[in-house]
């Protein structure tokens, strides 16, 4: 062998060595990742969301955005962990989280007293309420002008259980997601949707050309928006807060609140 080729073959060993000493650890935290560093990069957190617009949107190729995409995004890039986001139905997501298939549970989820005794929850980003989004001429101004009226609501939410206590059961249509309730209205199968403010303000931005008209003067409580953890991750939910916190001081969350929910397109 030539002295060459000796020096080539120690060269790609060196390298070889070096590739495998990056080589990046388990998508786990472990007790010494105390602060963000080049390394802490590579932990990963898995965060269980369903399609709830603007919160987490899917692209025609599958890709995932929204506002609690990029939050959380603009959150690890600062608090030193990327976010690797699924798919789950609205039931499956709270389960995957509980049954530790996930770290992290986002797509607008309001807090309550039943996800209170099951997850950690970080602080309040976002403060939303129940509105009424209704097709133009109809005839309702507040919950009791639904009555007698068809109503669409996305399930397993705060909406739902207004339209079941005002309207009495299965006089309305629930939906796995408020974006089927919404073409229920625009197909006039349904006079108005009930369901959270800044979603339906969402459609309202981005479908000007319906006129429909949204009314937000229910006098109903305002609900907390949140992200939640596995009980007792006290490390990763001081990370999110941090994170939260900064994103408001430096304008990052700003930023992201009027791409997503006062503008008309992304």
């Amino acid at each position: 062998m030539t002295l060459r080729a000796v020096s080539a073959l120690v060269l790609c060993s060196a390298l070889l060595a070096a590739c495998s000493d990056d080589a990046p650890p388990q998508h786990t935290e472990s007790a010494h990742h105390h602060a963000p560093t080049a390394q802490a990069h590579h932990i990963q957190y898995r965060v269980a969301v369903e399609i709830d617009l603007p919160f987490t949107v899917q692209g025609p190729n599958g890709t995932i955005s929204g506002f609690d995409y990029e939050l959380l995004k603009a959150i690890g890039a600062k608090q030193g962990f990327d976010v690797r986001f699924e798919l789950y139905s609205r039931t499956g997501m709270f389960d995957a989280l509980a049954q530790k298939k996930a770290d992290i549970t986002a797509s607008g989820i309001y807090l309550n007293d039943e996800r209170k005794s099951r997850f950690d929850a970080t602080r309040p980003y976002m403060e939303s309420g129940t509105a009424l989004l209704v097709l133009p001429n109809t005839q309702i101004n507040g919950l009791n002008g639904m009555i007698g009226k068809n109503i669409s609501v996305k399930s397993q939410t705060v909406a739902e259980g207004l339209a079941s206590h005002t309207l009495g059961k299965d006089r309305f249509k629930s939906h796995p997601t408020l974006w089927m309730a919404y073409k229920d209205l625009i197909a006039q199968r349904a006079d108005a949707v009930l369901g959270d403010y800044v979603s339906l303000n969402h459609y309202v931005k981005q479908y000007p050309d319906k006129k429909l008209v949204l009314l937000d003067n229910l006098n109903l409580p305002r609900e907390q928006y949140v992200f939640l953890v596995q009980k007792g991750n006290k490390a990763l939910l001081d990370k999110l807060n941090r994170g939260i916190a900064e994103a408001k001081e430096d304008g990052t969350y700003q930023r992201l609140y009027h791409k997503w929910f006062e503008t008309a397109a992304h």
